[in-house]
């Protein structure tokens, strides 16, 4: 989908571990329960979440989700978040998400950018969730698997 990949996500024991070629790094967090990086690849921002989101990291993914967003807009570009590892998000990160979401419907019609959440059919709150996000804003986001 991206060719040559800025981004790398390898399991290591059942949790990936996540690298960034150098310069296209926006934001990147590394926590025992979440791994979360963002960078430039090509035409969008290529995000990659895993591990779990809860309660303890809800302020880190709203600074992810904040990152990833001014960068989308200053240098418009649109947003591939890949989902296919994080195995649970809490109704507070959750919430943030959605706050992200809003903040790109509330810009000017030109400056808004597409969303594409990348999801793992076998997770089960990833297919309810983000259908949920689809539909609160279904002109910005995209779902799929890959």
């Amino acid at each position: 989908m991206f060719g040559e990949s800025a981004l790398s996500l390898s399991t290591r024991r059942g949790f990936g571990k996540l690298s960034v070629r150098a310069g296209m790094q926006i934001v990147a967090r590394n926590y025992e329960e979440l791994r979360a990086v963002a960078a430039r690849e090509g035409d969008h921002i290529v995000a990659i979440l895993s591990g779990t989101a809860d309660g303890r990291v809800a302020d880190t993914i709203e600074e992810i989700f904040q990152a990833i967003h001014r960068a989308a807009v200053a240098e418009g570009r649109s947003v591939v978040v890949d989902m296919r590892s994080l195995e649970f998000m809490s109704s507070h990160c959750l919430k943030n998400l959605l706050t992200w979401i809003n903040d790109i419907q509330e810009l000017e019609p030109e400056q808004r950018y597409q969303v594409h959440f990348v999801s793992n059919p076998k997770i089960h709150w990833q297919t309810r969730s983000l259908h949920v996000v689809k539909c609160f804003a279904n002109d910005l986001v995209t779902v799929g698997h890959e």
